[in-house]
């Protein structure tokens, strides 16, 4: 499904000018014969009664192995002006715990097992699985604008912030590059998310207000898309040149296959998710671009799972050793 939808302004009252023109874009990627869809992003902008204008951006990486990530990911994304709050991000780590412990707590629906000792055993590989539910990353900055252009940025997990100049000119990342050339170090081993990671002695503040030139541009994207390029410059020469066609829902398409490609060919297709804003220009209008397909959030046991129970325990009674980490995902 494809929407073209214009950036909204959510202050109880319109804003009387809007602080960046934002593109926002939301593709997701594929794994096997699934669609993967579990990223999010949010942008909400407020006026100050002193004609300061307020803008918060959020992008939320729902953890791949981790159930209901998506509805992590929209949780935090969905809270992301309250993210700065004094305890912000700390009350949000807290909402994801808490649904988590629900989920644990919430009775299985299984069809029966051959015996009650398979059912025990569904019962703790799935609640070992839900122990980890409710995972995603975050990135979100504050900015505030006029006069001057101030930015606060959180962070936790390997969503990217891209800071800089017209050019490509970087000013601040956060994936330890010394500047736009610098090739990015894709291996990961281990990727911090909330809840789990997140830090009560940092509230995970990347950089708390620090002033920049109103023309800075920023960038907030997944893994998904830093994941396509070799460096920052790769991906602001590919969005530069791809800018017309990216504020077009039906271009915007054909340009998201050739990143998807990309993404398949040096890692494995993934969600593809960024926000770009800009300094605003009387020449450009904002539009926000979403290429996304619903999705069902459910407690419920589907087919796919209960295939995947199924097929391990085919495994299992055909396994003459013990019983290996099944590959089951609710």
């Amino acid at each position: 499904m494809t929407s073209i939808n214009s950036a909204i302004d959510a202050a109880g009252e319109e804003a009387p000018a809007r602080a960046f023109d934002t593109l926002c874009i939301v593709s997701p990627g594929r794994e096997e014969d699934d669609q993967k869809d579990q990223d999010r992003l949010a942008v909400v902008r407020v006026s100050e009664a002193n004609g300061s204008q307020l803008e918060f951006a959020a992008v939320c990486d729902g953890v791949t192995t981790s159930p209901c990530s998506e509805r992590a990911a929209e949780f935090v994304a969905g809270r992301v002006s309250t993210l700065f709050d004094l305890g912000g991000i700390e009350r949000a780590a807290e909402g994801l715990k808490q649904m988590r412990q629900e989920l644990l707590e919430k009775p299985l629906r299984l069809e029966p097992a051959e015996s009650a000792m398979m059912t025990q055993l569904v019962e703790e590989i799935i609640r070992e699985k839900y122990s980890r539910s409710f995972q995603t990353t975050v990135v979100a900055v504050c900015v505030k604008r006029g006069p001057g252009t101030m930015i606060k940025a959180i962070g936790c997990g390997d969503s990217a912030l891209f800071i800089f100049r017209d050019f490509g000119r970087l000013l601040y990342n956060n994936v330890q590059v010394a500047n736009e050339y610098e090739q990015f170090n894709h291996a990961t081993p281990f990727t911090a998310v909330l809840p789990d990671s997140f830090k009560l002695t940092s509230d995970n503040v990347l950089f708390d207000f620090n002033e920049f030139d109103d023309d800075v541009q920023l960038l907030l994207c997944s893994d998904g898309l830093y994941d396509c390029f070799a460096s920052f410059s790769e991906i602001h020469n590919w969005i530069d040149e791809h800018l017309p066609e990216l504020q077009t829902a039906g271009s915007a398409a054909a340009c998201l296959v050739e990143l998807h490609e990309r993404l398949t060919r040096r890692k494995g297709d993934d969600d593809i998710t960024f926000v770009l804003l800009r300094p605003p220009s009387a020449a450009r209008n904002p539009v926000s671009v979403t290429l996304s397909a619903g999705i069902e959030s459910s407690n419920t046991l589907g087919d796919r799972q209960r295939s995947r129970i199924g097929s391990f325990f085919r495994r299992l009674r055909r396994s003459p050793g013990p019983a290996q980490k099944p590959d089951y995902e609710p």
